[in-house]
């Protein structure tokens, strides 16, 4: 798994990347393959890791709903 991994999906065309912000107490009951990313950080500073990454590469991250814009919420 690369380091940068994160940011070379979103150069190679992902719109989503899918950080683990479970409590860390649970988080490795959700660990979906080895040496992923952040699973010692807690949650908030992932989140700021992650923005940080993005921020790198000239992209911000947004939570707010991706609703396809030819879909009505």
């Amino acid at each position: 798994i690369a380091e940068n991994g994160r940011e070379l999906g979103i150069l190679s065309g992902a719109n989503v990347v899918m950080p683990n912000l479970s409590p860390k107490r649970v988080r490795g009951d959700y660990l979906l393959y080895d040496n992923k990313i952040s699973t010692d950080a807690e949650a908030a500073e992932c989140r700021r890791e992650l923005e940080q990454h993005m921020q790198s590469i000239g992209y911000q991250v947004v939570t707010a709903r991706g609703d396809s814009l030819n879909i009505t919420p």
